[in-house]
């Protein structure tokens, strides 16, 4: 397979331009400094820190009104 370069497939696609104010920028350039990685991958780990807890939730909404939406249809 020498020679055969294959395409990495893109991870994150979607764009998002935000304005910070500067303190705020200075923290995160500090945080991703200190962290050694980009101030994007900085950003997507803080939002997936608060984000998965709350999809968790509407997940266990979802679950509970299925549960019980087969409750009724069962018992009707």
């Amino acid at each position: 397979m020498e020679g055969i370069k294959f395409m990495r497939q893109a991870k994150f696609t979607k764009p998002l331009t935000i304005a910070l104010s500067p303190e705020v920028y200075n923290v995160l350039k500090e945080i991703s400094d200190a962290d050694r990685v980009s101030m994007a991958e900085c950003v997507r780990g803080i939002l997936s820190e608060m984000a998965l807890p709350l999809l968790a939730s509407e997940n266990d909404k979802v679950e509970k009104s299925v549960s019980t939406k087969k409750r009724d249809d069962e018992n009707d």
